[in-house]
């Protein structure tokens, strides 16, 4: 019975299976932007949608010893092909000044019309944004729709 019940067992593990990317490394805050991955989703079957769609977790760790004492704050930006584009083919315009942050604004500029933020955009309809570190009060808080 014990035998029956492991090869149950390890059939039933390998007929489920999933692909996954995991990324682990350091990035320099000198650089301006930082393409971590391109990858894409299965696409989503609208009748049984909550069971197809696409899972993305991650965590971002600072290795200085005190949150307080960072300096440096980024945007994990998450976007579908369309918005992507536009965000990434304006990584290298800029306006006369040719400063980063006249970069940024072009390429937030499409991202930001859509993109829910508590804090810049609670309006937003789609999940894009993570700003890293995370704030310490939204630790203990899972975000599972734009407008949680």
């Amino acid at each position: 019975m014990r035998l029956l019940r492991a090869v149950f067992l390890l059939l039933a593990a390998t007929a489920w299976s999933a692909q996954c990317l995991h990324l682990r490394g350091t990035f320099r805050t000198g650089q301006f932007f930082t393409f971590l991955a391109k990858f894409g989703f299965k696409k989503t079957d609208r009748h049984d949608h909550e069971n197809t769609l696409g899972y993305i977790y991650g965590n971002v760790t600072a290795t200085s010893a005190k949150r307080g004492d960072l300096t440096h704050r980024g945007t994990l930006v998450v976007a579908d092909r369309d918005n992507f584009l536009a965000f990434y083919g304006n990584r290298t315009q800029g306006y006369a000044d040719g400063s980063s942050a006249s970069v940024c604004d072009l390429m937030f500029a499409g991202i930001n019309r859509v993109a829910f933020d508590s804090n810049c955009n609670p309006n937003g309809t789609q999940d894009f944004l993570r700003t890293y570190p995370a704030r310490l009060e939204s630790y203990a808080r899972t975000r599972t729709s734009p407008v949680a």
